[in-house]
């Protein structure tokens, strides 16, 4: 009988572990999932991560920026989403998303644009973000 149990526990968590894994997995299926992740590799200064979530204009965006934040000219401050809601329209997405930084409490509003190319989401720019850096 012992036995028994111990072998019911065992495959419950293996279970909710696969399960857990999985949803992660299917997360970064969503433009809210990719900018998470995204914006996290940003924040730990993880450019050459983040570009497998972007697209050729985010990917400028990440060079520039990698290269301001090696000069030792800027910070890179982490934030932490409340949350991220987006409106999808076909293979695109802006999202609207509410974030705040460690330093105060403190809730920023800023929008996230996500491309869908080739069947995954990736976090897009504008051109007017991207010309910042020029």
């Amino acid at each position: 009988m012992q036995r028994t149990n111990f072998f019911f526990i065992v495959v419950l968590l293996l279970s909710i572990f696969a399960c857990k894994n999985d949803l992660a997995f299917n997360r970064l299926e969503t433009p809210e999932g990719v900018i998470e992740k995204w914006q996290g590799l940003v924040d730990s200064s993880q450019f050459e991560a983040a570009k497998q979530f972007s697209t050729a204009r985010a990917i400028k965006w990440l060079d520039k920026n990698k290269a301001i934040t090696e000069t030792g000219d800027s910070m890179v401050y982490p934030i932490t989403f409340k949350s991220v809601r987006c409106k999808i329209n076909g293979d695109s997405a802006a999202c609207d998303c509410i974030y705040t930084m460690p330093e105060d409490s403190t809730s920023y509003q800023d929008t996230y644009l996500a491309k869908k190319i080739n069947g995954k989401w990736l976090v897009d720019l504008s051109q007017d973000e991207l010309e910042v850096f020029e």
